[in-house]
């Protein structure tokens, strides 16, 4: 890829486990609990390999996006506005076998 190129685009990275305080690695969420794995060395490597990233599907933790679209969503950098989210259908039992289990659990104690 030219470098004219790659200034039309930008790669957005998901974060999981990079937030640092007094210089350790916390989790991101409102506990900030000390982690041991630490997703900055990787997205340091992806990012000055790039040009390999061309080919990520938007489900990976980073992934490229045309400038085009980030500037058609007023420089939105929500990720949520980028990343493509796989479902996995889940199939449960019907209600009246579940309530038939627990009826019998009761009715057994």
């Amino acid at each position: 890829m030219l470098k004219a190129e790659m200034s039309r685009l930008l790669t957005l990275l998901i974060l999981y486990r990079s937030g640092y305080i007094g210089g350790k690695c916390v989790s991101l969420d409102d506990k900030r609990s000390p982690v041991k794995e630490n997703d900055v060395p990787d997205i340091i490597a992806r990012f000055r390999n790039r040009e390999r990233e061309e080919e990520r599907k938007r489900t990976e933790q980073s992934f490229l996006v045309p400038k085009e679209e980030i500037v058609g969503n007023d420089y939105d950098l929500s990720i949520n506005k980028y990343k493509q989210t796989e479902y996995k259908p889940v199939e449960y039992p019907q209600t009246g076998e579940i309530m038939a289990v627990n009826l019998k659990r009761l009715s057994d104690s």
